[in-house]
């Protein structure tokens, strides 16, 4: 049953209250009953409002009604609570998303018209969200049938760039003249008004500042005692600090009548001449009186200049822009003054001896869509203050590329290569060029053949396989399958590589192909409680060893690394596990990491092997190999 969203009051003549209101919502809302609770959303005032159409949404999608969710998704107008840490994360819209697509069922038809609208929702809001939503987008879009949405994980630079996503970048977050202004004029007004100004400066002081200010453009205010004592012991050893701290301010590279010091007087009281001589031909240096604020001096520099500021002070101390003592409680100062110092601090850091700076970031804080990908950033891990920044971005991607699917040895010397394209309902691409290219090599054998390509350029997307067959037998085959998507409005192609590393099967036995290229594991030195596994690395192949893991599944016990050996055809690395229980089953999962041609591969081998009461032991079954490669993208994406 469909519902009309437009909300109507059964009992006209009763108007409870907003909390009342909300409490039927709830009430309503875990029943079958649930779209009575439309009835009630005219009563919520704008601090309820969005809880309780969460509410309701939540109840129609638990009831696969997604038309009615879309409805009501359509309709969110209000931004949620700040409620965390940072101001640019809500608790509330974290679980709001969590739950959402918790409950969303993935196979009804108008799933993906929802998840749209969602999107468009978050992308009005300057909010983060966390780790735990995201995660429970990994598991819907993993389930969802359509196979609409491609996903996964990009780090992204302070520049906006997405690491994984080559071309592909966040948009700037830039404050808009209005925001400035907003920001100075508070600061004004709280601090610097007439009845604040010897709270924090006294007039003849806070007039030389605008003195300075004026006569240069600085594009950078250094929060000196901040970082003074930050980066060693400035109380017991200024000098010291002092030297450090000027080291660090040149690796800024900023001109010198750019960057502005400012520190109370007593940061160069204790400097000789020559240091502060050092000091002040880097940089133009302003001290404020001991008694002042010199914090808000900063503060009102950074925004008079619209420079960036160094700093871990303001992110700890402050929650956003009041008076000596009291927070401002004031959300929308709040997040102006949260968004700017994403934008224009250098966060300082130190963690042990390491001294460095985190820089601002360049990109908006919100969902946003572009190039036809949803980029969502989001917090690992829930912020305790606002000095954290969100790591990762998660991506939702329409799927218009070829995706590689399989290579499959199907006799001794030849190799079928699959491929699928994007459901045609979503596929927006126009032409598609694939490359297919093969290094063929053989163990203890002459050259590397390289380079055979193969290439399809084409709007035909009904060419899906590549049989390709080769001189050599039971030979090895890396393998790199290369897709360009065009479409007919953009002019820049996405691409993107994909390589797996592959054998022929035997002469003998062409049933017979190997899926371990180049490790075979055996097992040696058994005893009542101990066994050797042996990793066997086949030589004179073009590779490099870059390590091995090998670990029991059952208990995570690590085996002993042993001395290597080696002969005409093998590394052997023994392992060794002790203090094993007899008669008992062990699965050892060992990870062989090695590069070839420039990558980074690893196979993952599960052995399985079982005590027995006497001093023999024996082993079950075979070993399963998965592939994986550390810097293959596991996720494509289109225009």
């Amino acid at each position: 049953m469909k519902h009309d969203v437009v909300p109507v009051a059964r009992h006209r003549n009763i108007s409870p209250s907003s909390a009342a209101a909300l409490g039927i919502i709830k009430g309503l809302c875990v029943t079958r009953l649930w779209h009575e609770a439309y009835s009630y959303l005219p009563f919520t005032n704008d601090d309820d409002q969005l809880q309780a159409m969460t509410n309701v949404i939540l109840a129609a999608l638990h009831n696969d009604d997604v038309d009615t969710a879309i409805k009501l998704v359509k309709n969110l107008k209000n931004p949620p609570p700040n409620d965390s840490a940072a101001a640019t994360i809500s608790s509330s819209l974290n679980d709001m998303v969590r739950d959402m697509f918790r409950n969303l069922n993935e196979n009804n038809k108008n799933a993906y018209e929802f998840i749209q609208n969602l999107f468009n929702y978050l992308s009005t809001l300057d909010y983060f969200i966390e780790k735990s939503a995201i995660d429970e987008m990994k598991i819907f879009f993993a389930k969802y049938k359509p196979n609409t949405f491609n996903y996964g994980i990009t780090i992204v630079y302070p520049s906006g760039a997405c690491k994984q996503l080559p071309g592909l970048n966040l948009a700037s977050g830039d404050l808009s003249d209005d925001e400035f202004n907003f920001l100075l004029n508070y600061l004004m007004e709280t601090a610097y008004a007439a009845k604040e100004v010897y709270n924090t400066t006294t007039p003849v002081e806070f007039e030389k500042l605008k003195s300075v200010l004026a006569r240069n453009k600085f594009t950078m205010i250094v929060d000196g005692l901040n970082i003074l004592y930050g980066i060693d012991r400035f109380a017991t050893d200024p000098v010291n600090s002092m030297i450090k701290t000027i080291n660090f301010l040149k690796n800024l590279r900023v001109p010198r009548t750019q960057m502005l010091f400012i520190a109370r007087k007593h940061a160069l009281s204790r400097i000789p001449f020559e240091i502060e001589k050092n000091l002040r031909s880097i940089c133009e240096v302003f001290l404020v009186d001991n008694t002042s604020r010199d914090d808000w001096f900063v503060l009102y520099a950074a925004l008079y200049s619209r420079a960036y500021v160094l700093t871990s002070d303001i992110l700890r101390k402050e929650r956003g822009i009041a008076n000596k003592s009291t927070p401002a409680k004031n959300t929308q100062v709040n997040d102006k003054l949260q968004k700017w110092l994403y934008r224009y601090q250098y966060m300082f850091v130190r963690q042990g001896n390491r001294v460095y700076f985190k820089q601002p970031m360049a990109y908006k804080l919100k969902a946003q869509y572009t190039k036809n990908v949803w980029l969502i950033p989001y917090f690992n891990e829930k912020p305790l203050t606002l000095a954290q920044r969100p790591d990762n971005c998660q991506t939702n991607i329409p799927l218009t590329e070829p995706k590689l699917i399989a290579v499959t040895a199907i006799n001794s010397t030849a190799l079928t290569i699959t491929w699928e394209f994007a459901n045609p309902t979503y596929d927006q691409s126009d032409l598609i060029k694939i490359v297919i290219e093969f290094y063929e090599f053989y163990f203890n054998y002459g050259p590397i053949n390289t380079s055979i390509s193969y290439t399809f350029i084409s709007t035909n997307k009904t060419i899906t396989n590549l049989t390709k067959n080769f001189d050599f037998v039971n030979a090895f085959y890396y393998i790199c399958f290369s897709s360009n998507s065009t479409n007919i409005n953009v002019t820049i192609p996405l691409i993107k590589k994909t390589c797996q590393l592959k054998r022929t099967c035997l002469r003998i036995n062409s049933s017979i192909c190997p899926e371990a290229p180049f490790v075979i594991i055996s097992q040696t030195d058994s005893s009542l409680n101990s066994f050797i596994i042996n990793v066997n690395w086949l030589k004179n192949l073009p590779y490099v060893r870059n390590g091995t893991i090998v670990k029991l599944i059952n208990n995570g016990m690590t085996g002993t690394l042993l001395s290597s050996t080696e002969n005409s055809t093998y590394i052997n690395q023994p392992y060794r596990f002790t203090s094993l229980q007899s008669n008992t089953n062990y699965t050892v999962n060992i990870i062989v990491n090695y590069t070839i041609f420039d990558r980074s591969l690893s196979d993952i081998i599960n052995y399985n092997i079982r005590t027995s009461c006497s001093s023999n032991l024996f082993y079950t079954g075979d070993s399963f190999i998965f592939m994986v490669c550390s810097v293959f993208l596991l996720f494509s994406f289109s225009e």
